[in-house]
């Protein structure tokens, strides 16, 4: 697991922050996740986001259990979920907005148009949404930030071309213990990066030595996903995970799901002045993700024999 002090990396001169940015290169290249601590900013403290979680967990008890997909060990997930979407750049939530990407974004429509519902009668979770929003968006832009640099991507490329009309789809979801079988199946995220905020311990994943981990849930949790490591050409392997059974005990988790534009075409990554391009076509890419005639399907037989869910 990489150790990232968002505060202290900003601190850093210039020097120590090029040693910090090299060391996630390497984990992210090795299958590790970025561990980030001491992630305040923006007016926004650890406590409140802890308090924002926990009016997240009080509006999903009452929410109907989802079963969504299933991972490549058979195991699908079961929650009570719903999903938000946010341009990044603008973390207030706009219901045209998530309105206009019901069907579009990577992401199942029902979740969406539940997420509408429940925040349209809910002012309270939307101020502590928007207030999570607000620091989020910081720590994207910077763990963004330092992928550029270690992509090598051109500066106003970057700015203008990747950042510019990309997205973080939210994934709100409680792990029920009053439920049999309230889990999520191993697989790996269809997305660039995903940011996980959790109030328990549950989430596990892999690094590419099939090695499990369960980081504790002070910090956020920083995963590479599948259209990374197609965007990067293989560079950075997407980072399997699961959360285990959570029989007795409740849990309650954010997922910031975050994606280039969708369908629009890149330069790819690292950046070598290459014209070979890299389509963001989500929909094509999430479902070869779990196939057994996808990219990834000679490493499941290795994590279904290591995965345990008590």
């Amino acid at each position: 697991m990489i150790h990232f002090s968002l505060a202290h990396y900003e601190r850093a001169p210039a020097g120590e922050r090029e040693k910090i940015e090299a060391a996630i290169h390497e984990g992210f290249k090795a299958g590790e996740a970025l561990y980030i601590t001491d992630y305040a900013c923006d007016g926004v403290s650890q406590e409140q986001v802890g308090q924002n979680v926990a009016r997240v967990r009080d509006a999903l008890r009452r929410v109907e259990i989802d079963e969504g997909f299933v991972g490549i060990d058979g195991k699908p997930v079961k929650r009570r979920s719903f999903c938000v979407i946010n341009e990044f750049d603008h973390p207030g939530i706009d219901f045209s907005y998530i309105s206009g990407q019901v069907g579009v974004c990577d992401g199942d429509p029902e979740s969406l148009l539940k997420g509408l519902s429940i925040l349209r009668a809910s002012p309270e979770l939307v101020r502590a949404l928007e207030q999570n929003n607000r620091l989020m968006n910081r720590v994207i832009g910077v763990v963004m930030g330092v992928l550029g640099r270690n992509l090598r991507i051109p500066e106003e490329y970057f700015r203008e071309h990747v950042l510019k009309r990309s997205t973080y789809r939210q994934r709100l979801a409680y792990y029920d213990g009053a439920v049999s079988d309230s889990l999520c199946g191993v697989h790996p995220d269809g997305n660039l990066l995903s940011f996980l905020i959790t109030d328990r311990k549950g989430f596990r994943y892999f690094d590419s030595q099939f090695r499990v981990h369960e980081p504790e849930p002070m910090g956020i949790v920083c995963l590479v996903g599948s259209l990374l490591w197609r965007w990067s050409r293989g560079l950075y392997p997407p980072v399997f995970h699961y959360v285990k059974q959570m029989s007795g005990e409740s849990k309650t988790s954010i997922v910031y799901l975050y994606n280039l534009e969708n369908n629009k075409t890149f330069r790819v990554a690292p950046y070598d002045g290459s014209r070979e391009v890299y389509v963001n076509d989500i929909k094509r890419y999430k479902p070869e993700d779990l196939s057994r005639d996808g990219p990834f399907a000679e490493v499941f037989d290795a994590l279904i024999e290591r995965v345990k869910y008590e």
